[in-house]
């Protein structure tokens, strides 16, 4: 009888833990949403995303063209479709955004799968695809997307002011019937992507940013700069041992320096 009385305990124990534990992630997921605002998504701590904006762009197969800015209030975070990174398993994330009030496009949704850690220590997104779903024909279309250099270390975040994801670029047809296929461009603002738990209290940690360093027209400037400067310097320096002599003319009209008028006084 004693043994049996510990059980219920026991489980309740661990029922009050649980509780507690999905309260804590659940208000720490709050505070995010209210710090960050409607584009900020947490995926069972372990995957974090934020975006303030975005702009959706289209140009369809009878050259209409499609121009939408995206409301975050409209955003829907898919949780079925999106998982965490494990050790060899690959995590994705998937959001769709409602677009109201449009003849030609009712909801676009955007899909990333991530890489685990590489064997050099970094993760990636390695493809992404667009799906487009069109309000004046029944009719839902997926495309690949080119993807820049979405990458980061370890322990470290990415994130781009101005993330512009494109369709490739495809034409199908035969001979001289040729039909190219929409093309679209999504994108998004101050975008931030984390496959990872927190760090040190911290909902994002320090991040790899898609902006260059330096780009090649600032290369190319710099160095031009540097060559004026080093030009300048040597000439300022070869003027600076150049020693100037008084020149004078003798009646005879034959020019000399001072010194060898003085040096022909004295032997004359």
């Amino acid at each position: 009888m004693q043994e049996i009385r510990k059980r219920p305990a026991f489980f309740t124990y661990h029922l009050v833990y649980l509780a507690t534990l999905a309260a804590l992630l659940a208000r720490v997921s709050l505070g995010a949403q209210s710090k960050y605002g409607p584009g900020f998504y947490n995926h069972t701590g372990c995957l974090y995303v934020y975006m303030r904006g975005g702009t959706f762009e289209m140009i369809t197969a009878d050259e209409a063209t499609v121009n939408e800015t995206l409301d975050m209030s409209l955003i829907d975070f898919e949780e079925s479709r999106s998982r965490c990174v494990k050790e060899r398993n690959a995590g994705k994330v998937s959001f769709s955004f409602k677009i109201e009030n449009n003849k030609k496009v009712s909801s676009v949704s955007v899909s990333m799968r991530i890489s685990p850690i590489d064997k050099y220590g970094y993760w990636r997104v390695n493809q992404a695809n667009l799906t487009i779903i069109r309000a004046d024909i029944e009719r839902k279309r997926t495309f690949q997307l080119k993807i820049p250099s979405m990458y980061s270390a370890a322990d470290y975040s990415y994130s781009c002011s101005e993330l512009e994801l494109n369709t490739v670029y495809r034409k199908k047809g035969q001979d001289n019937e040729t039909k190219f296929e929409p093309s679209a461009r999504i994108t998004l603002e101050r975008f931030q992507l984390q496959p990872f738990g927190e760090l040190e209290r911290k909902i994002f940690a320090p991040s790899y940013d898609c902006s260059a360093w330096m780009t090649i027209p600032e290369v190319m400037g710099l160095i031009l700069v540097l060559f004026i400067i080093v030009v300048t310097s040597i000439g300022a320096i070869l003027l600076k041992r150049i020693e100037t002599n008084d020149f004078k003319f003798t009646r005879e009209g034959i020019l000399f320096t001072q010194a060898q008028v003085e040096s022909s006084k004295r032997q004359g």
